[in-house]
């Protein structure tokens, strides 16, 4: 395998060992990872999240046969089972995420993330449309970018610990000469990751207490920074055009970020999914259903309602009408 950043399989390059040709090839799985003569490793993300698709279809098939399964029980299990199928490898792929430090914890369209966000949907039971940054808040829940770039980290400080003579020390060395002379490699992730941290640290700078840097100076972090990015997201009111924020009513309810009480407490799935789909506005009143249309905000009218008013969560008259509680019977 010849690589390059075309993307093609370079025929005119030959290869021998003991006179025998070897085969020019445009991909090649070295250690469960996928490789391709770009030197990409986006591929190598699609064929884990294919993997650990399969285990997730089996996962949901042993959780339906049984309904009163609590919440955290399934998140334990894709914790336990999906999660290191997505993550294999992570301590190298994750720097090619690093495009754009700025956007990488609220990007959750990577393969990784799209199926941990149709999990997350699935024991919700909402549908597809649902916010994803609602349904994680939700559930408590971090991306899983947290994981991977915690485990980036810690990889790096144990080859810094290498002694200067080994292969992989001698790698990361050139990697960092590489990343003085402005070309994109592994070093640059684990850069734009320290700076994304705004931790005072350097790719130069020997860190002593690993554990505590780990915990304190990544981990939590991170996660603190998803935290107010999420924050800032269901209480933001500047989007443009006449949809606006679809999360009005999330953000008057969501005030921790943790699992909610009533995942826990309720058990009917049935009755969970329905509060779960009023509080995210994933339900079917023209508040929401009107988005798709394109509809005005304030030409979201209930149907039924004989004063015309806009049919959301709060409108009284669809709270003590007959023929409005009708069309919310189904989530009762």
């Amino acid at each position: 395998m010849v690589f390059n950043k075309s993307g093609k399989t370079l025929n005119k390059y030959r290869f021998t060992i003991r006179g025998k040709e070897l085969e020019n090839v445009s991909s090649y799985t070295y250690l469960g990872i996928k490789l391709n003569v770009t030197g990409k490793l986006h591929r190598a993300q699609i064929d884990l999240k294919n993997r650990a698709m399969k285990a997730c279809f089996k996962l949901r098939q042993l959780l339906f046969a049984e309904s009163n399964i609590p919440i955290k029980i399934h998140l334990q299990m894709f914790d336990a089972m999906i999660k290191p199928i997505l993550l294999y490898c992570t301590e190298v792929w994750t720097a090619d995420m690093f495009t754009n430090a700025k956007t990488i914890l609220t990007n959750l369209t990577n393969p990784m993330e799209k199926l941990h966000m149709k999990f997350c949907k699935y024991i919700l039971k909402v549908n597809n449309k649902a916010s994803n940054i609602a349904c994680l808040m939700e559930l408590g829940r971090y991306p899983l970018i947290v994981s991977c770039i915690t485990q980036m980290v810690k990889y790096w400080l144990k080859i810094c610990k290498k002694p200067d003579n080994t292969l992989t020390r001698e790698a990361y060395d050139l990697g960092c000469q590489l990343n003085n002379a402005n070309t994109d490699n592994w070093v640059s992730g684990i850069k734009q990751s320290l700076l994304l941290l705004n931790s005072g640290h350097s790719i130069d700078v020997k860190i002593d207490n690993d554990k505590q840097f780990i915990k304190t100076d990544v981990n939590e972090k991170i996660k603190k920074l998803f935290e107010k990015h999420a924050f800032e997201l269901i209480n933001n009111n500047t989007r443009k055009g006449h949809h606006k924020n679809k999360l009005r009513t999330y953000r008057e309810l969501k005030k921790d970020f943790s699992l909610e009480s009533y995942l826990q407490v309720i058990k009917n799935p049935d009755h969970r999914s329905a509060l779960c789909k009023l509080r995210i506005s994933a339900h079917i009143l023209h508040i929401e259903t009107g988005r798709y249309k394109n509809i005005i905000l304030k030409d979201r009218v209930c149907p039924i309602c004989k004063n015309k008013q806009v049919e959301d969560e709060r409108s009284e008259e669809r709270r003590v009408g007959k023929e409005c509680r009708s069309r919310w019977s189904p989530y009762h």
